[in-house]
């Protein structure tokens, strides 16, 4: 939630045992390997993040979302997290062409960003569930994850300055 603070999100932590939006009924996204698609939001609805209003934003195959421009990039490190604007759900190498589900929706209040059952590159058997919320009004994010598979990844907000001198590990 904005805060504020230097860092400009407060982080909140709990348990959860199923999405907080119900993924069903959702726009798919088909992406392959370390690819990306474009969404424009309808509505004249924006999303606030880090005090700047995007009315469109681009899904990565990769477990992350960027404001701006589009990315690619495969190697969930700090350095690659930090240098655009950005929420990583689960930033790694993920491989949707080797299954699972990517999905959208939009409402009044929020998009939701849904990521199901996408597995680790090289590894088709791994499952990768989570979610990502951005609400309109105020700028809150919520991610929410059901199940990850261990690997080298990232997940949290950017602003997209560089490795800030301070943030939440």
């Amino acid at each position: 939630t904005p805060d504020g603070s230097i860092a400009y999100y407060e982080a909140c932590r709990n348990r959860v045992e199923e999405f907080p939006t119900d993924p069903n009924g959702g726009t798919s996204v088909t992406l392959d390997d370390d690819d990306f698609g474009e969404v424009v939001l309808s509505n004249d609805a924006n999303i606030l993040f880090y005090g700047n209003r995007y009315d469109r934003f681009y899904i990565c195959s990769n477990g992350y979302i960027t404001f701006g421009s589009s990315d690619t990039e495969s190697s969930g490190t700090l350095k690659n997290h930090f240098n655009m604007p950005r929420i990583s759900g689960l930033f790694a190498d993920l491989n949707p062409s080797d299954g699972g589900y990517i999905s959208y929706k939009q409402f009044e209040d929020r998009m939701a960003v849904t990521f199901e059952d996408v597995p680790l590159s090289g590894a088709p058997t791994t499952k990768n569930s989570f979610q990502i919320e951005m609400f309109f009004d105020d700028g809150t994010i919520c991610i929410t994850w059901l199940k990850v598979e261990p690997a080298v990844s990232v997940a949290g907000l950017s602003r997209g300055r560089g490795l800030p001198p301070v943030f939440f590990e």
